[in-house]
């Protein structure tokens, strides 16, 4: 959010260049903004004997459980974003299958760090405590909390069931010249307001020989982008032929780790530059910063299918300058409300917990890994032979 977190862990950096550092987080873009800001290697090009070599490391907590835990400490645990990071830890599908280990290999590194700094715009007890309970007994935390807010800001907010209205309000801010950046928890809405924009431009840019005589979409006709998910059908109206050049760039999971949106995440204030439209899905929802005017509006279109309201904030936020907000959120989940009562939360859990992940143990002082709890791997094989 602007606040100066990396540029803190950047100076600390400099003043310790020979602590080893390790950077996790949960976000291959955020990794990537911050090995290049913090001076670490990626993770991703180093080899197995790479990760335990490398003195400062950046890697996603997906890929934690890659680690030798026997073989290596680290002076200093930065971990940015670090509420949106335990959720994704905690309940993402990408960490389910070395979920298990992934905790283990935290506790243990988090336990033995002299140094673990844990960031976020809009930190809460929850995360705080997680963390402060992988950590010696007894300890106490240091906070700063920084009280700076960017407001002073207009924000229109849109109702309604589905998100048309806000859809139709984008289409005419194009229509009128604007640059415009669209931000949204779905991959799904992106790549299909990417796609109505695509046909329009098409439609427009092309004579009715070029058509072989038919009457295109757009042109009195309209072009379902719906499947049989809950999003809501995306209004095609024509595009005048003014408009036809719209240069538009989207960013989501599928292309996100592409050689261009690579090279256009990388330097993306000047990237943007060269576009009158981003539209962007949770993959650009941290770890980049747009610093300098280029947009004139930022609209938020949020279905509650994949994030928290402060995660829709920041991923707002990645545009700096304070320009007006369009944001419209669903009126309910597609997928209806998940349970909020604490006991029925926690049977579910211990009823879909697999044994391994109850026996499997890192020593927190050697780092050795083992079934510690002998007991109830005993108590495992006698129910099976009984």
């Amino acid at each position: 959010m602007g606040t100066g977190k990396t540029e803190l862990m950047r100076w600390w950096r400099d003043q310790n260049p020979d602590a080893r550092f390790l950077n996790n987080g949960h976000r291959v873009n955020l990794l990537k903004n911050l090995a290049e800001r913090l001076r670490t290697a990626m993770y991703s090009d180093l080899g197995y004997t790479g990760l335990a070599q490398a003195q400062a490391l950046s890697i996603t907590i997906d890929s934690l459980h890659k680690l030798n835990t026997q073989s290596l400490t680290y002076g200093c645990i930065f971990i940015d974003e670090a509420c949106q990071y335990l959720t994704h830890l905690l309940h993402s599908n990408t960490c389910k299958q070395y979920r298990a280990a992934i905790l283990e290999v935290l506790e243990y590194i988090v336990y033995n760090a002299p140094l673990v700094v844990i960031a976020d715009a809009h930190m809460d007890d929850l995360t705080v405590n997680f963390f402060l309970a992988m950590r010696p007994l007894g300890e106490v935390p240091y906070i700063i909390k920084n009280e700076w807010r960017n407001g002073s800001r207009t924000i229109y907010w849109y109702e309604g069931d589905n998100s048309s209205a806000i859809v139709a309000q984008i289409s005419a801010a194009l229509m009128l010249g604007e640059k415009v950046m669209v931000a949204s928890d779905s991959k799904r809405f992106i790549k299909k307001l990417d796609k109505s924009f695509t046909i329009k431009y098409e439609e427009s840019s092309s004579s009715p020989s070029e058509l072989g005589g038919e009457k295109g979409k757009g042109e009195g006709e309209k072009e379902e982008l719906t499947d049989s998910s809950t999003l809501s059908p995306l209004p095609l109206t024509p595009c005048p032929a003014r408009r036809a050049s719209w240069r538009i760039w989207s960013v989501h999971s599928d292309n996100s780790g592409s050689d261009e949106n690579v090279a256009f995440i990388k330097d993306i204030t000047n990237a943007v530059k060269n576009f009158d439209a981003l539209f962007t899905s949770p993959s650009l929802g941290t770890g980049v910063d747009i610093s300098e005017y280029h947009f004139d509006l930022v609209f938020g279109v949020f279905h509650g299918v994949s994030q928290t309201a402060t995660e829709c904030a920041q991923q707002l936020y990645r545009y700096r300058p304070k320009v007006p907000f369009h944001i419209w959120v669903a009126p309910r989940p597609p997928f209806g409300y998940k349970d909020t009562n604490a006991s029925k939360i926690k049977e579910r859990l211990l009823q879909t917990n697999e044994m391994t992940a109850f026996l499997l143990r890192i020593d927190r002082e050697t780092g050795k890994r083992g079934a510690e709890k002998d007991w109830a791997l005993d108590a495992c094989l006698l129910s099976n032979y009984g």
